[in-house]
């Protein structure tokens, strides 16, 4: 195993879960609490013009037939969609909201539209553990955020809760599939907001500075950083106020793969021949503290994102079970408790910046953990 994983924290084996065993670079996250994660040990910038013939801009309905809505119960279901609306943390400009990017020149809400189809999971088919094809699943179209959520726009989700702002129970689904129902699982539909999970979010400022303590208390430092060091529960929260929900891990691995290509990175050559080539330009690959978000331009993925490889790690919706509950599915999410949520894409080593590659933690702890938000196409 590889301590590049952790960007500086040395793991503990055991029986193949990885269990942090301490931290060796405590200017990272020295206020963060170690805690127990798992594993299965699992392009060079946009794809040509959203490849070509797509219109990225234009609004998506993932339903085959749309139907009156007078026309009855057994009526096909309408599906509208947001065509890529503004995401409230992006309503007004500022630093970390609006500077983006190599150049700080793109927004930090950007939200690519990411084309749908089918693949393997956790599959590359050169290096070793990713050769099993097996596990295929069918994605809908959907955006997901071209950039992990940056403190500026965390701090901006603060300020909303503390002014008054709570989840609504029930809300933060995937409603653009399935007749409103969301993505489905071996545990049935996704539920959305848990009205319990409420109470498992900071309610003050102070406790959120507190608890956050990776979010520096003044604004102006760090605004193009990710955010770490938040719950799942945060993360889930900040998509919701935000107007989307977190990606399900279909989802994120078929962005961070490239489709059907089954890229080994983010930025390789299409599988076959596919390539294994990594160098300092394509992602942050040392410990130290995080770099702006979008700063390796040479290893956006097929569909123009950033850093899907590399800087921190980022919760995603499913409870992660290994292996995955169904060999095959369509829009789908493990939505089966268990002890850990799925993370993925953090890491700084050649063996844990492939895009096949999955991760876990316990969802009330504090570690590494950022995210990014998917929203309906």
């Amino acid at each position: 195993m590889d301590a590049g994983r952790y960007g500086g924290m040395l793991p503990g084996v055991h029986r193949g879960r990885i269990v942090f065993a301490g931290v060796l670079s405590a200017g990272i996250i020295a206020a963060c609490a170690s805690a127990p994660r798992s594993t299965n040990g699992a392009d060079a910038g946009a794809d040509a013009a959203q490849r070509r013939d797509l219109d990225a801009s234009e609004p998506l309905v993932t339903v085959d037939a749309l139907a009156d809505a007078d026309a009855g119960p057994d009526a096909p279901c309408v599906v509208s969609a947001d065509g890529g609306a503004t995401p409230t943390s992006c309503a007004v400009p500022g630093d970390g909201l609006t500077n983006c990017g190599p150049n700080s020149s793109d927004s930090c809400c950007a939200s690519p539209l990411v084309r749908g189809g089918t693949y393997s999971r956790s599959y590359d088919g050169i290096t070793e553990d990713l050769t099993d094809p097996q596990y295929r699943a069918t994605v809908s179209d959907f955006r997901l955020d071209k950039y992990e959520v940056t403190m500026g726009r965390f701090r901006r989700f603060v300020d909303a809760f503390v002014g008054g702002w709570r989840p609504t129970p029930g809300s933060g689904k995937h409603a653009h599939l399935n007749c409103g129902s969301g993505l489905v699982g071996a545990g049935g539909y996704e539920t959305g907001w848990v009205a319990g999970w409420t109470s498992k979010l900071p309610a003050s400022r102070a406790e959120w500075e507190s608890s956050v303590k990776c979010v520096r208390p003044i604004p102006g430092l760090d605004e193009k950083k990710p955010v770490y060091c938040i719950t799942w529960y945060e993360a889930a929260a900040f998509c919701l106020w935000d107007g989307g929900f977190l990606p399900s891990e279909a989802e994120w691995n078929y962005a961070a793969a490239g489709g059907s290509e089954q890229r080994v990175y983010p930025w390789s050559l299409p599988y076959p021949p596919g390539s294994t080539t990594l160098t300092p330009a394509d992602a942050k690959q040392s410990a130290g503290l995080y770099s702006d978000v979008g700063s390796y331009p040479a290893g956006f993925g097929r569909w123009a994102h950033a850093d899907l490889a590399g800087n921190v790690w980022e919760w995603i919706l499913d409870w992660y079970h290994d292996p995955y509950s169904e060999t095959e599915c369509n829009d789908c999410a493990d939505l089966t408790a268990s002890t850990y949520r799925v993370t993925r894409g953090g890491g700084s080593s050649a063996e844990w910046l492939r895009a096949g590659v999955r991760y876990s933690s316990a969802p009330a702890v504090r570690t590494v953990d950022g995210t990014r938000c998917a929203r309906s196409p």
